[in-house]
């Protein structure tokens, strides 16, 4: 008798099958792309059926509405459409079959689900090249910046720089498209300078396109290294001070002869519709913390893995393990397009074994799961 096969097992024939079904929810496989006919031929070897490809810098912004932009991008005719695949055989193995209820979120737009967004080892660079830059990255001694407060004042010198006057713009055009990639990261080193990227600067950043994405109503992928902690309290402070101010202006309806209520005043949700936290590697604590957060709102929040980042950290099945089944991503954080398919079904077996489900099945969840991230409600700024 042969040994019972693992949950997480499937033979070539069943994985051939599950590409129709896999998303790529962070990817930059437009980075390098040269557009030459043998670039479109290794983009038409792709099996992953959908890739969330995120614009991290003004200069690639371009790639990335062009292949938006391209025949190849709605192109189904390597892969059974969604709206028409049924039962089938694939290689004498039965395929899945493919989610009907998603293809609003996901089919509708394409194979490229796109993001637009400044990286933070892409802001100080950007930063510096706008009007009046050196205010961020060049403030007075007697007037430092604080991460995570951004003044009216600072607001405005951000608000006039080209590069978010143009992430408007694009948010505009493209309905579909997310925030992303923005985040922090208190690790990397600027190759030119040798230093760490001026981490107040990625902060204020951050927190403009973070309010931009609420504005718009758009989910973000944040890249977060070495700043998981900061970004959760900073999340947490927010969630309190909007809960508060809700309360208090019931108390203020509820006693019409106290004090004259303000409720013109604007009140901003305090986080955007959903929150992607690419290549997660900070501290299980964190990520508990995250979703335990309150009004509902650690409910917006995805973490996503993929074997690329994740693959060789310890603590990568605890991170999976503690994260709830419906708030599952996976991705690539590739720039070749030639690397995206293995790289996907390996971090979907991972996880499966993780979550102790068949491989199927897992595929089947985080399909659904990225096409509850992935839903874009409202086009326009709120």
């Amino acid at each position: 008798m042969e040994p019972p096969s693992s949950p997480a097992s499937a033979s070539p024939c069943d994985e051939a099958g599950l590409y129709q079904h896999l998303v790529d929810a962070h990817c930059h496989i437009h980075e390098d792309l040269d557009f030459s006919p043998a670039c479109w031929a290794t983009l038409d070897r792709l099996q992953t059926r959908h890739l969330a490809v995120m614009g991290w810098r003004e200069s690639n912004w371009d790639h990335l509405e062009r292949l938006l932009e391209s025949p190849w991008n709605g192109r189904q005719d390597t892969l059974a459409s969604p709206s028409t695949a049924r039962p089938g055989h694939i290689g004498g193995q039965t395929a899945l079959t493919a989610p009907t209820n998603d293809t609003d979120a996901l089919a509708v737009h394409g194979r490229i689900l796109p993001g637009f967004g400044l990286h933070p080892w892409a802001t100080e660079p950007t930063v510096a090249q706008g009007p009046q830059g050196d205010r961020i990255l060049c403030p007075p001694s007697s007037d430092p910046i604080t991460p995570f407060v951004l003044p009216v004042e600072l607001q405005a010198v951000l608000d006039a720089m080209p590069w978010l006057g143009r992430l408007r713009r694009l948010l505009e055009r493209y309905p579909q498209a997310i925030v992303g990639e923005i985040g922090l990261d208190r690790l990397a080193v600027d190759l030119s300078t040798q230093k760490l990227y001026d981490y107040p600067c990625q902060t204020l950043v951050f927190v403009r396109q973070w309010d931009l994405a609420i504005e718009y109503g758009r989910p973000v992928s944040v890249h977060c290294v070495k700043a998981a902690d900061p970004l959760y309290k900073w999340v947490r402070e927010r969630v309190q001070t909007y809960r508060r101010t809700l309360k208090q202006r019931k108390q203020r309806r509820a006693h019409p002869d106290g004090p004259a209520a303000r409720e013109n005043e604007d009140l901003t949700d305090p986080v955007p519709v959903r929150v992607m936290m690419h290549s997660y590697s900070g501290s299980v604590d964190i990520l508990r913390q995250i979703l335990k957060l309150p009004g509902g709102y650690g409910r917006r929040f995805y973490f996503s893995f993929s074997a690329t980042i994740n693959a060789r950290s310890p603590q990568t099945n605890a991170r999976m393990a503690a994260v709830p089944l419906d708030r599952l991503l996976i991705e690539t954080d590739v720039c070749d397009p030639a690397e995206v398919d293995h790289n996907m079904l390996t971090i979907a077996r991972r996880m499966a074994q993780v979550k102790e489900l068949p491989l199927d099945q897992m595929v089947k969840q985080l399909r659904l799961n990225s096409a509850e991230f992935f839903r874009v409600a409202d086009p326009t700024p709120t």
